[in-house]
């Protein structure tokens, strides 16, 4: 548009120095995501080794380690007025990984001709419909620093 003449040399430096901020804002958050990436993929591994060896060993750790385990995993729990477990709310990145599970079951249970298709009706949002921050946020180990009180056969691989 410059060489055209459609803007005049004010406005191109302008625009120009707008999107150089623009540029160098995006690099940052690039740059700070790429920083915390293994951090939170070291966190997705954590909750999956706790996940597949909390069934066979809340058994075994006492009364108080069953607590902090049950507060690792589990936000909230709904009981109704019987005194019944109603409905229950995972931390992060537990409900993320459990969304995976039940989005991966309805696909199969849909048959194959769904999951070639593609189409899924997804009970959390798509990375790349949900802004970068926001996705992290829910892969975030929410209570990583009651791990230490557990015994280390709960969280090592």
């Amino acid at each position: 548009m410059f060489l055209t003449d459609k803007i005049s040399e004010e406005s191109y430096s302008q625009l120009r120095q707008e999107w150089r901020e623009k540029v160098k804002h995006a690099e940052a958050n690039l740059r700070d995501v790429k920083h915390h990436l293994t951090r939170y993929l070291n966190d997705l591994d954590i909750a999956l080794i706790l996940l597949t060896k909390v069934s066979n060993l809340y058994l075994r750790v006492d009364e108080k380690k069953r607590a902090i385990l049950l507060q690792i995993l589990v936000k909230r729990i709904i009981v109704n007025s019987q005194g019944e477990i109603f409905n229950h709310e995972l931390h992060s990145p537990f409900a993320y990984l459990r969304s995976l599970v039940d989005d991966f079951q309805n696909l199969v249970l849909c048959g194959s001709d769904h999951v070639r298709s593609g189409s899924s009706t997804p009970t959390h949002p798509e990375p790349h419909t949900i802004a970068v921050e926001q996705f992290f946020e829910i892969l975030r180990f929410e209570n990583r620093s009651k791990l230490a009180e557990l015994p280390d056969e709960l969280v090592k691989g």
